[in-house]
């Protein structure tokens, strides 16, 4: 997996992200076979990449745009998304359920930069 990670990261173009140096882990899940050939429910899954640094994944993040104008169509239709980690998730969920508490609505949210 590492590998077709990192050649399909190498299509973006990320200006100084060397992808064998910077893409570190690379990890598929969710992955379902097709019950019979030609019966079309797969899944492919979600493969969860690992990068060196914070700088990496913002400037892989801010160029992935690039994809969407490559000749093959693999490459056009891929999805690259942030993902936060399962402590992340597990504390905006919190978060969110002690704002829902305090202000006994769902009115109001946490910004991305902490703010409600």
């Amino acid at each position: 997996e590492l590998q077709n990670v990192r050649n399909a990261l190498k299509q973006v173009n990320a200006q100084g992200v060397d992808v064998a140096r910077d893409i570190v882990k690379a990890v598929r899940i969710g992955f379902k076979a097709e019950s019979a050939p030609g019966a079309g429910n797969g899944n492919l899954g979600t493969i969860k990449v690992e990068v060196k640094s914070e700088d990496v994944r913002a400037t892989i993040m801010k160029t992935k745009s690039n994809l969407k104008s490559h000749p093959d169509p693999v490459f056009k239709n891929l999805v690259i998304q942030n993902l936060k980690s399962r402590e992340e998730m597990k504390a905006e969920n919190f978060n969110y359920d002690i704002l829902k508490m305090a202000t006994n609505s769902n009115e109001f949210y946490i910004a991305g930069n902490g703010h409600i």
